[in-house]
């Protein structure tokens, strides 16, 4: 067991999030032109963001995610095996604080795994005080999906997380 910073984790939020929005605006701004009372306020209000960005934004955005994409390619060829870490920054919320807030913030720490197309997987480890679930976030090297599997599956087993059920908690 090591204790690793992985890299990145402070701008890759925001360079994902710029990355989706532009992709986003530019993939959809037909359908927004044309048929806007097709799409909900929620995605015309990210969609209007990703209009706020500049081609060069976007460039300069994908250029830095494909170095980070190269920090972690060195992080799991230094020896590293496994990056276990939160799947959320915060406690779950209820589906209805998710309705209220459609466009609310949401976790950022799957981001990273996204934005440099490292391996993850994100799986149950117990409740908060609320009895809302916490989750646990794993990552590995490109193509070591098994020992990712692996590593999950005895978590999951050690745990016992995965014979719960709703009535037991």
């Amino acid at each position: 067991l090591t204790h690793v910073k992985p890299p990145g984790l402070s701008e890759a939020a925001e360079l994902a999030n710029l990355i989706i929005a532009y992709e986003a605006s530019q993939h959809h701004a037909e359908n927004l032109e044309r048929q806007p009372n097709k799409l909900g306020a929620a995605l015309k209000l990210r969609l209007a963001k990703g209009n706020t960005f500049t081609q060069a934004q976007y460039l300069t955005a994908r250029a830095q995610a494909s170095a980070l994409t190269d920090r972690y390619v060195e992080l799991f060829s230094s020896g590293i095996d496994v990056v276990m870490s939160p799947g959320r920054e915060f406690p779950a919320e209820t589906m209805a604080a998710l309705m209220a807030a459609p466009t609310g913030r949401r976790s950022t720490c799957n981001r990273v795994y996204s934005l440099t197309g490292s391996p993850a997987l994100t799986l149950p480890m117990g409740l908060n005080a609320q009895g809302l679930p916490l989750a646990l976030q794993m990552a590995c090297a490109h193509f070591q999906e098994p020992l990712l599997y692996q590593v999950a599956a005895a978590y999951e087993t050690a745990a016992g997380w995965r014979d719960l059920h709703p009535e037991n908690f």
